[in-house]
């Protein structure tokens, strides 16, 4: 009996042992996994701290992009002055939003056109461009929604002519006109006006210039913003007061956007 308990008794002081030495072979261990976690939470500490001045730009950039989304579903392109808080009020009802843009667009042409008038003259176009300009909004103050795209349409390719090639003749790729016109453009302030830009000149780089044939002709007769090939060639009837009302908002803002090269 006596040696039984004995030989438990070295039993258990070698499992002590055993305890001990794994102690102390872990340890180290332990100890690197403190530092490592208080080297992680000193990084994202200082992580936090740098992209602190972002945070207002990250909010910003999420409320305008769930304003974007909601006026694309409309159907409506935004203009800087529309009032994004009906996309709060509004909610999930996008037919009511749809309604409530289109008495804003409607009901405040007149300040819209102003403002584009009070702006036309720093545009880097010319006189012509800016009187042609000046008719399509006049067209569409009266309901003339059907001309608006036709007359637009010819006035920005030939300033694209005249500003990147030279004003010669012949045919000139949408492809190439694009890569001029987008050449060094950059989201450079995210304002209410340069957030709703973007956005813009998304459009005006999938969109405005994208071929049409049979194959996405569909596409194009369902989408309110008027595409240049579809519309010069009769493949699509733009005749509504939105589709007249996002033109001029795109050829403002593609006029906004030419730089000053041989005007």
């Amino acid at each position: 009996m006596l040696k039984k308990a004995t030989r438990m008794n070295n039993r258990y002081s070698e499992i002590a042992v055993g305890i001990k030495q794994i102690q102390e072979a872990i340890q180290p261990i332990v100890k690197c996994l403190a530092e490592v976690n208080r080297q992680t939470e000193f990084f994202t500490q200082r992580l936090i701290k740098a992209f602190q001045p972002f945070a207002p730009h990250v909010k910003a950039f999420v409320t305008y992009h769930k304003i974007v989304e909601a006026f694309k579903k409309t159907g409506w392109l935004p203009y800087y002055s529309a009032p994004f808080h009906y996309v709060e009020e509004c909610g999930e009802d996008i037919q009511l939003l749809e309604t409530r843009l289109s008495e804003y667009y409607r009901t405040y042409f007149d300040d819209i056109r102003q403002d584009i008038e009070s702006r036309l003259g720093h545009y880097n176009i010319d006189e012509e461009a800016r009187a042609t300009f000046r008719e399509a909004l006049s067209a569409h103050s009266v309901g003339n929604y059907r001309c608006v795209v036709r007359l637009l349409f010819p006035e920005i390719e030939r300033m694209f002519r005249l500003q990147f090639f030279e004003n010669k003749a012949g045919k000139f790729p949408s492809k190439e006109m694009l890569e001029k016109l987008t050449d060094d453009k950059y989201l450079k302030d995210f304002t209410r006006r340069e957030a709703f830009g973007w956005t813009l000149f998304g459009r005006l780089v999938k969109h405005l210039y994208e071929p049409v044939d049979n194959h996405n002709r569909t596409k194009f007769q369902q989408d309110s913003v008027p595409n240049r090939h579809a519309a010069l060639h009769g493949l699509v009837i733009y005749s509504s007061e939105k589709h007249s009302m996002n033109m001029i908002i795109m050829a403002d803002y593609v006029f906004q956007i030419l730089t000053p090269q041989s005007i």
